[in-house]
């Protein structure tokens, strides 16, 4: 039961009940998860989104047993600024798209290739 460990032992099945749970994660257990620093679970990728004037608004997805978890944070975009490990840390699944992309081509262009 993960109430009674230390986070730095915690195993998946700790993760995925305290999750399961509503479990509160503080900003120390954010920056691990965001960094991947666990014994648990594997970093996927870590997302760049939209900038404010001093940071980077970062989402690092992370797979732990068969599910997916995002875990947001702010990286500081100075040396002045630190990184904010705030969350949220929330489930999510994957979702391939496929994007239709239109071009205009020439039609002399295009009936020279049509040989």
């Amino acid at each position: 039961m993960y109430k009674d460990k230390d986070f730095a032992s915690w195993a998946a099945e700790d993760f995925l009940e305290a999750y399961d749970d509503g479990y509160e994660f503080n900003e120390d257990k954010i920056r691990q998860l965001a960094w991947g620093d666990i014994g648990f679970g594997e970093m996927i990728t870590q997302e760049e989104g939209d900038s404010g004037r001093w940071e980077r608004y970062m989402t690092t997805i992370l797979k732990i047993k068969d599910r997916y978890f995002a875990v947001g944070w702010e990286s500081g975009l100075t040396e002045c600024q630190e990184n904010y490990y705030d969350g949220p840390v929330y489930e999510v699944k994957q979702v391939k798209k496929m994007v239709e992309i239109t071009e205009w081509v020439g039609v002399k262009a295009d009936a020279e290739h049509e040989d």
